[in-house]
């Protein structure tokens, strides 16, 4: 499975895209559980 240029960026794109997402997530949950107990 090949790759090409274009579509590597594009994945790396989207990698640095859901990671403060991912983050944002696990802060709200975090801090949602903090408040729950």
């Amino acid at each position: 499975m090949t790759l090409s240029k274009t579509e590597a960026r594009q994945s790396l794109v989207a990698l640095l895209a859901a990671l403060p997402v991912a983050v944002a997530i696990l802060a709200a949950t975090y801090s949602l559980a903090e408040y729950v107990v």
